[in-house]
């Protein structure tokens, strides 16, 4: 799925979006471009779009778990965010709901 032109997603980032009826979000950081299911697996919260960024670290602002956007896996508890793939061709953005790897 098309989510935007990359010159102005990334302004936009950490920016929300639909895909399959599930809600994800978008971010860029030190020039890479990381989706993931926009719900923490702690409490199934759908916030991480409002969370600190730090680096490629993600904190949940609901009870502070923190994510590796690189891979999905928390550095200070348990669980793993579901990670998407993310392509940027010819200046756009697309997401599909594809594991990363």
């Amino acid at each position: 799925m098309r989510i935007g032109r990359a010159s102005e997603t990334v302004r936009k980032c950490p920016l929300t979006f639909e895909l399959g009826g599930e809600g994800g979000v978008l971010f860029f950081v030190d020039g890479k471009w990381f989706a993931a299911r926009n719900r923490c697996p702690h409490q199934q919260f759908e916030k991480l779009h409002e969370g600190e960024v730090e680096g490629t670290i993600v904190t949940c602002p609901m009870h502070g778990w923190k994510f590796d956007l690189r891979s999905g896996l928390s550095v200070n508890a348990g669980g793993r965010l579901r990670m998407w793939n993310v392509v940027e061709k010819n200046g756009d953005v697309f997401v599909d709901r594809g594991e990363a790897q």
